[in-house]
């Protein structure tokens, strides 16, 4: 069983789950080397994920973007993002248009070659 998995199992498992726990146990609580060690595995799973979906998203940029931009007029491509932009709840758009506008920038900061 992996880590995501033994972290799922305890967290569905809840308080109910860790009085039974503490009881086999003797009724003492868990340790702070056991909690720990949850922590790290839970942080190696999530970094395990992160870097999954870094590299997905890297693939299909690689893949996507160019077919998109080969296939779609300006106009269409414009289209295509407000439709994007007007789907996303108005929260997720308040933490991503200051990430997309230092992307837009970020290349018209660099040297040209």
């Amino acid at each position: 069983m992996g880590a995501l998995e033994r972290c799922l199992r305890c967290w569905r498992r809840g308080a109910s789950g860790a009085r039974a726990t503490r009881a086999r146990r003797g009724g003492g609580r868990r340790g702070a080397a056991e909690a720990a060690g949850l922590t790290a595995e839970l942080a190696a799973a999530a970094g395990a994920a992160a870097a999954a979906i870094s590299h997905h998203m890297a693939r299909e940029e690689a893949a996507v973007l160019p077919l998109l931009v080969a296939g779609l007029c300006t106009h269409e491509q414009r289209a295509m993002v407000w439709r994007t932009l007007r789907a996303m709840p108005l929260r997720l758009l308040e933490r991503m248009l200051p990430w997309l506008a230092g992307a837009r920038a970020a290349p018209a900061r660099s040297p040209a070659a």
